[in-house]
């Protein structure tokens, strides 16, 4: 790694879209110099500046991105079973289990990687791109004079949609640390839109927006639209750095373009299975592989994005057809027909487009107050004339003065805004977090109480499921449901509910909450008994933490569907990266004693699960009690200290410490 220079660095700002494109700009950051926008770049990705957001490995197993893809495909040095489409959706917790998700998922497993290598080649290669663009720049930066390139550290910004939550964030920056940059930091879509805005405001004619006045960013991209307002401070004239004030709280949805698309997708396959003897004998006939399917729904989404920007409000109601041509594969000895034509009636489209537009709507009218003066759209699916007059349409009547279409109130340009708004709002590293919402938590067994875990009792009158050849039966009367509440073994004739949710508290949170860099420690107390076997084979002890911004998940709460055994997390919660697995201590070398339990010797461990937060930052730690110095527990077992307040007579041993990542390695965004 190139070591860090106090004089300058290369920032590197990187929004890769969701689904359809990935752009970068970048400029020479020097200490202390303020920036112009004429020095931010816009790199040259691929044929254009944007490439398309496409991954995949080629015939060698090299990695192969954007225009590359194309370029392979065409040249046969790569199969089209063998591209990657958007990876980035399957992130979203409300994709989880989607059929985009398991799409990305089996062809993930089927090339043996994962989203984060992806990822992480993605940004390597951005990387050096920039690398080169700059070497040929050089001349812009008086500061390069005598430095090699490969000198000059990479400072990475990541912009992220509004709408991802600390989970999905997390891949990001696994991802930048696996790809080498020296630094990352993640900012959100919304606020770099804003900053390039303002840049641009102050730079133009722009009418002037006073203090008080609101601007409202519709990030409608391809996968999500995440909006956000901001409202002017007292003091409006620094450009892309003017400290807006966020106003609510972020909405956002699964609305993009790329909706219109699986909506066409569906259609198509209903279509092949309804009149053309079968869609996997279509598939075939047009020489691509079965599932996934990838090269025909690459071949249908590309041919699909050929048609959708013309599509116009005059050809909505023009009572025609379109015709979409998704070409076969031309390198499988397989293939009976070159072509698939396929006649799409304007209706259905205009149906494709307005069921996102509705979804839009619905998210976008209950933040347009009296005090918005400016609409920001600097996604793709805002560059659609259609999306933009339909959505006028549904804004007019409440909103009359409201002109979507009018430049002075719309951001449209093929600047890269968001990229370009990352780089000219952020001139140095920050370790303010933005505020957030939200909370880590573990599960734990807890002693059965009918008003806390309802979940629990299975009601009179309830059907349940039938056993193999018999008949449905009712409940007589409430009774236990046995895939939550099981005999306790360490309370004879006791009860106790499975896996219920035990949070991690953080003295601040809220969405006007502030994260400065001051550290935090929140933590929470587990008992765990050890199997003295388990100890002699030396198996792995494993701890899962989990993440939710969900008010409705309270403490005991459950938090997998049905059976915990099952593993089927509810919507509103996350695993916070992989099961963390450690080594198991010598426990009887450390003094512990065995006893008994259902004639089984166990050890019983108390220990305390922390997190530490310094802004954007987080750590995991977890400190086992030893028995040879003061118990931190009343005689009813409950703990008498709070994180962070334990006396030095408490004897504890790590068995659990990530480090406290530095160079803005985080899982959050910043200011």
């Amino acid at each position: 790694m190139p070591r860090f220079s106090a004089t300058c660095a290369s920032a590197v700002s990187c929004e890769s879209g969701r689904t359809t494109k990935v752009d970068a700009t970048v400029r020479i950051r020097e200490s202390g110099v303020p920036l112009e926008l004429n020095e931010v770049v816009a790199l040259k990705l691929g044929h254009k500046n944007a490439a398309p957001q496409i991954v995949g490995f080629d015939n060698n197993n090299n990695f192969v991105w954007g225009d590359g893809v194309t370029d392979a495909l065409t040249s046969n040095e790569m199969s089209p079973e063998d591209v990657i489409e958007v990876f980035k959706l399957s992130l979203y917790k409300a994709h989880a289990t989607s059929e985009i998700a398991e799409r990305v998922n089996n062809q993930l497993r089927r090339l043996n990687t994962t989203k984060e290598e992806v990822i992480s080649l993605l940004i390597k290669a951005v990387v050096q791109k920039a690398g080169v663009q700059v070497e040929d720049l050089r001349g812009m930066w008086r500061s390069l004079d005598g430095t090699g390139i490969d000198e000059v550290p990479v400072e990475l910004f990541l912009s992220v949609p509004d709408m991802w939550k600390a989970p999905a964030n997390r891949y990001m920056t696994i991802a930048a640390k696996m790809a080498g940059v020296a630094s990352v930091q993640l900012v959100t879509e919304s606020l770099c839109a804003a900053a390039y805005f303002m840049q641009d405001m102050q730079k133009s004619k722009r009418t002037a927006l006073r203090p008080g006045d609101g601007i409202l960013v519709l990030d409608a991209g391809g996968g999500t639209t995440d909006i956000t307002c901001y409202e002017m401070p007292k003091s409006a004239i620094a450009g892309a750095e003017t400290k807006l004030q966020r106003t609510g709280i972020s909405a956002g949805g699964l609305c993009g373009s790329h909706f219109i698309n699986e909506r066409f997708i569906k259609w198509v396959r209903a279509e092949a299975d309804n009149n053309l003897g079968g869609f996997a004998m279509r598939v075939a006939s047009l020489g691509y592989a079965g599932a996934p399917y990838a090269g025909f729904y690459r071949a249908a989404n590309e041919a699909f994005d050929r048609i959708k920007p013309d599509f116009t409000p005059a050809a909505a109601n023009s009572g025609t057809s379109i015709w979409v041509t998704i070409k076969g594969n031309p390198h499988s000895p397989s293939r009976t027909s070159p072509v698939w034509q396929v006649e799409l009636p304007c209706t259905l489209m205009k149906s494709f487009f307005d069921t996102v537009i509705d979804d839009n709507f619905r998210l976008v009218a209950p933040l347009i107050t009296t005090n918005i003066k400016r609409i920001i759209v600097p996604g793709g699916l805002g560059n659609s004339q259609y999306f933009r007059n339909e959505l006028q349409a549904r804004l007019q009547p409440a909103h009359p003065t409201l002109k979507i279409s009018e430049g002075d109130a719309l951001l449209l340009t093929g600047q890269q805004p968001v990229s370009a708004g990352a780089l000219l709002r952020y001139n140095k590293l920050d370790l303010d977090a933005a505020p957030r919402v939200g909370c880590f938590g573990v599960v734990t067994d807890e002693t059965f109480d009918a008003t806390r875990h309802p979940d629990g009792i299975i009601k009179a009158g309830t059907l349940l499921p039938n056993k193999t050849g018999g008949r449905h039966r009712k409940t007589a009367k409430d009774k236990l449901n046995r895939d939550i509440v099981v005999r306790s073994r360490i309370n004879d004739g006791g009860e106790e509910a499975l896996m219920r949710w035990d949070p991690i508290l953080r003295s601040d949170t809220g969405p006007f909450s502030r994260n400065s860099n001051k550290e935090n420690v929140s933590g929470t107390w587990q008992t765990r008994y050890i199997d003295a076997r388990d100890v002699k084979e030396k198996k792995a002890l494993e701890f899962q933490l989990y993440w939710t911004d969900d008010t409705s998940i309270v403490p005991g709460s459950a938090i997998f569907e049905g059976n915990p055994m099952d593993g089927k997390l509810k919507p509103e919660v996350e695993t916070w990266g992989p099961t963390i697995r450690v080594a198991c201590p010598d426990l009887k070398g450390l003094g512990f004693d065995t006893e008994p339990v259902a004639k089984v010797p166990v050890y019983q461990i108390a220990y305390m699960v922390e997190v530490k937060e310094r802004g954007p930052n987080c750590a995991v730690k977890v400190r086992m009690v030893l028995p040879t110095g003061r118990q931190p527990f009343d005689d009813l077992g409950k703990p008498i200290f709070e994180p962070g307040a334990l006396p030095k007579d408490v004897e504890m041993l790590d068995i659990l410490e990530e480090p406290m990542e530095e160079n803005g390695f985080h899982p959050f965004t910043r200011n």
